[in-house]
């Protein structure tokens, strides 16, 4: 029975998950997170901040920021942001808000955040008495592992940049709490109307971009910021970055212009013209909440290059989600009309949430164009691969196993001219989609349906797998991205699709060595072993995991094995001598292994049957086919 500290303080508005951490290690008298550690490694569950403290989830929601890598993980206190964003490594602090109250806060902890508004100073990052970054795990609450009072430390004036950027990033993230009275204390600041009403993920996303590229522009790739964690490193950067939204957009327009390259002619590419901040800018273009930077720049366009594209209305970039009013503008009906259409499934439409935690309806625009042009006919099969985001022989897979309805059922997957009603899209995709876009798309908690496909299922019987599950409910998306549509919209739990994952492969026919190791519980030296001697056969097919393509077993080839062979527990039970001296006494007895120690160090005695029923002296041993005695 788990048990809680005897002191668990409740945890403050704007409060780090590291910081609360320390809070708690300093009023129980434990040294430092190390302490805490070792208190919570004693505990036989799983160690949380709920276990160890008795706090309910609720109660717990003021925190954010990363945690420590041995506390149980949860995704929220993260926001959704990558490790970019967040700097683990050491503390960032302001020595005036550590005198006042001695707490931590959490956008201390956001990489692009250098200033404290409240006292208008930058966040030191340096003990004045070392000389070395601060780290989480060394020290104590207020104080460095060197004795220094990091209360005690002189701050310099913040920039009008660093202020305006931290302050944005201060609000963004405090919009994220449950509780409404955690916003921020200084209201000196005047909101950036460009910025007010961004998701912290994409802020970080737009302020990173700008300031990467300005930085070191001549880099391989810019984005690639080495000790981006120290203040010295990230402040110009930051300054850059808020130079270009403060004079918007005129220094927009010179920022593209620093980077695109004059083509002489005609040419149907923007990747000619903008060069190395093609890929990176399209990125952001693409997030429905930067619709404004999407206008400047195809604004941009059209005044610098005019008619030096070949293909000019094919090169106009379209949010894949647009909002319910646009909708209807597109289709010529009014809003209840509209509605309408979604709940009858002309139309695939989801939900979404502002920044000041309004939601919103937005709806596809493939489906829209589609119920536009075709008026509710029948839809060819290459516009159908267009609004589900898939090849046609896909989408014939599909109609093949009875997960997707054709237009004309008698006529089979293989017809010719295969059609669908946008109709039966929409209600398929509505079994697999969540009807919440997540705002950050690019959490490590979650993963896409386009990069599951990339990198660990691939062809057609595992595309199979994967939308059985998710129409079966065994997997549930969590959200879709809203910078995509269709089946790559899908988002789901990283952990939650590696459990998936991990027993579907442990029913497959074909399976990994480190798969079939397990079945057989033995180790993957004695199986490369078995391979390297004949003993057992690699299949001619390979399986794709990981990124790569490994050797695969056959199922069959193993339950073979283990008819002839013996080894481990199934060895003691054949012979009825426990299995620390089991191998010893057969090899005394004359029987010969064909592996061990004494063939391969990291090998396990494996004894075939035949040899060891005619080593066996006295009665001899009757072996069933799972290898016990009979």
């Amino acid at each position: 029975m788990p048990h809680r500290l005897l002191l668990h303080p409740t945890a403050l508005p704007e409060e780090s998950v590291y910081g609360y951490c320390l809070r708690l290690s300093h009023v129980n008298g434990l040294r430092g997170l190390r302490g805490l550690h070792r208190y919570a490694a004693s505990q036989q569950q799983v160690p949380n901040l709920t276990t160890i403290t008795g706090h309910t989830a609720e109660a717990l929601s003021y925190l954010r920021g990363p945690s420590p890598a041995w506390l149980e993980h949860q995704e929220a206190w993260e926001q959704g942001l990558t490790i970019t964003f967040w700097i683990k490594s050491h503390r960032r602090w302001c020595p005036q808000c550590l005198c006042e109250q001695p707490f931590w806060r959490a956008y201390w902890e956001l990489a692009l955040a250098t200033a404290c508004e409240t006292h208008n100073a930058l966040l030191i990052d340096i003990c004045p008495r070392c000389q070395k970054h601060v780290p989480w795990t060394a020290g104590d609450l207020t104080h460095c592992q060197c004795g220094q009072d990091l209360r005690c430390t002189q701050t310099s004036s913040a920039t009008p940049a660093a202020l305006q950027s931290s302050h944005h990033l201060r609000r963004a993230l405090n919009q994220t709490a449950s509780t409404a009275d955690s916003q921020s204390e200084s209201t000196t600041l005047r909101d950036h109307s460009l910025l007010a009403a961004i998701h912290l993920g994409q802020l970080c996303s737009l302020l990173w971009f700008f300031g990467s590229y300005l930085y070191h522009p001549r880099a391989i790739k810019p984005q690639k910021i080495t000790q981006h964690g120290s203040i010295s490193v990230v402040l110009p950067l930051v300054t850059m970055s808020m130079s270009i939204l403060e004079d918007w957009p005129h220094h927009f327009h010179a920022f593209i212009d620093r980077f695109s390259k004059p083509v002489q002619g005609c040419t149907a590419s923007l990747r000619v013209h903008l060069g190395v901040i093609h890929q990176a800018l399209f990125r952001l273009l693409k997030h429905p909440e930067l619709h404004f930077l999407q206008i400047e720049f195809e604004r941009y366009v059209h005044e610098r290059w005019g008619e030096a594209f070949l293909y000019a209305e094919g090169l106009k970039h379209e949010h894949p989600m647009i909002s319910g009013a646009e909708a209807a503008k597109i289709l010529g009906v009014d809003i209840r009309y509209l509605k309408r259409l979604i709940a009858e499934g002309e139309l695939q439409a989801t939900g979404t949430t502002s920044s000041h935690g309004r939601k919103q309806l937005v709806v596809d625009r493939t489906s829209v164009l589609a119920l536009k042009q075709y008026k509710g006919e029948e839809i060819p099969l290459r516009k159908a691969a267009k609004i589900l985001r898939i090849s046609p022989p896909r989408i014939r897979l599909l109609v093949k196993e009875g997960l997707l309805r054709p237009a004309y059922p008698g006529r089979g997957h293989l017809s010719k001219h295969l059609t669908l009603y946008g109709k039966d899209i929409n209600t398929f995709l509505a079994l697999l989609s969540h009807d919440e876009c997540h705002q950050y798309a690019e959490s490590t908690d979650l993963i896409s349906v386009w990069r599951i496909g990339k990198q660990w299922l691939r062809g057609d019987e595992n595309f199979l797998h994967l939308i059985t599950a998710l129409t079966r409910g065994e997997l549930k998306a969590a959200g879709r991205d809203p910078n995509q549509y269709g089946i790559r919209a899908l988002l789901l739990h990283r952990l939650e699709f590696r459990a998936w994952f991990d027993h579907l492969h442990a029913e497959q026919e074909l399976m990994s060595i480190p798969d079939a190791a397990q079945l057989l519980h033995i180790d993957d030296c004695t199986i490369y072993y078995f391979v390297q001697a004949g003993l057992l056969a690699l299949d001619e097919h390979r399986l794709y995991r990981f990124g790569k393509h490994i050797p695969g077993l056959r199922r069959a080839t193993l339950v073979d094995l283990q008819r002839q062979y013996l080894w481990g527990e199934r060895l003691a039970q054949a012979t009825g001598i426990d299995r620390l001296h089991a191998a010893a006494n057969l090899i005394h007895q004359g029987a010969k292994p064909v592996a061990g120690p004494w063939i391969h160090k990291h090998c396990c005695y494996v004894f075939r049957k035949e040899d060891i029923l005619k080593a066996t002296t006295g009665p001899r041993l009757e072996m069933s086919a799972n290898g016990t005695t009979a």
